[in-house]
């Protein structure tokens, strides 16, 4: 397995504790929303159709890719470990709620 291969970082759907569905993530940007244009689609009315955005950005000095995720103005908020956010790092083990929906970043 390459050092490359161990560094993916993915996005998991928790329902009652348990994973659900798991998305790996690369450098690049995933959309999340109710949008059929969304790569992460969420079938839920407080969700905005174009929610908020996860941005992989690799690190020049490292080549590690950093995970950031931006509330697009949603009606609802994007939330990262309880907290309200704009814009974040995501850290191992973050919490993000979007609307009723629960994920956990394993990064």
């Amino acid at each position: 397995m390459s050092t490359e291969e161990l560094k993916m970082a993915s996005f998991v759907l928790v329902v009652d504790n348990e994973a659900i569905q798991q998305l790996t993530l690369n450098d690049g940007r995933i959309m999340i929303g109710r949008s059929n244009k969304a790569e992460i689609r969420i079938a839920d009315e407080t969700v905005s159709a174009r929610h908020a955005v996860i941005d992989g950005v690799r690190n020049e000095e490292n080549g590690d890719i950093e995970y950031f995720i931006q509330d697009l103005s949603s009606a609802n908020g994007t939330y990262v470990s309880g907290r309200r956010v704009r814009r974040k790092r995501l850290k191992d083990g973050d919490i993000v709620k979007v609307g009723w929906n629960t994920f956990k970043f394993l990064g």
